[in-house]
């Protein structure tokens, strides 16, 4: 008996890296499977901040200067499968 996995190989989480410094958020790893898609900033208690467009497949480094305080970002992809991390913004 041969067991299959419940779960499926996401490349969007697998290959997608977000993160966020002094100089704005970035998000390395998209690629044309992935796309188009849509990035969402939320502050902590849900409102959405910026949306955002992704066309690309180069590397985005979005300058947004937001005020300090704890953010959520969401990359949404074509297929509607997501991947958000907490930042926090100072």
């Amino acid at each position: 008996m041969k067991v299959q996995p419940l779960s499926v190989n996401d490349p969007l989480k697998e290959n997608i890296q977000i993160s966020y410094n002094s100089s704005g958020l970035s998000i390395n790893g998209i690629n044309e499977q992935n796309l188009p898609a849509k990035l969402f900033i939320y502050n902590i208690i849900g409102e959405k901040i910026i949306e955002q467009n992704i066309e690309q497949t180069q590397s985005l480094q979005s300058s947004t200067q937001l005020s300090n305080g704890v953010y959520i970002a969401k990359l949404l992809n074509k297929t509607g499968i997501s991947k958000s991390i907490k930042f926090i913004a100072k």
